[in-house]
């Protein structure tokens, strides 16, 4: 993933999340472990905020940017 620099990325997996920032350089980043107490469990995915709004969104959230289109 490549995020713009001063951009923030969340990632999710069940109620488990992470927080990174973008520097503009290509990295990867890995999806936090599922927590077996979650319910419901195995929902993850990935959103990077930008001052100039949503610029990238996966699984149900990438569907709901489809939508607006």
């Amino acid at each position: 993933m490549m995020a713009p620099p001063g951009s923030v990325v969340r990632l999710w997996s069940g109620a488990t999340t992470t927080l990174d920032s973008g520097d503009g350089e290509e990295t990867t980043l890995l999806l936090p472990p599922d927590d077996p107490s979650d319910n419901p469990a195995g929902n993850s995915g990935a959103a990077v905020f930008t001052r100039g709004g949503d610029r990238l969104g996966t699984v149900w959230l990438g569907a709901y940017a489809a939508i607006r289109r």
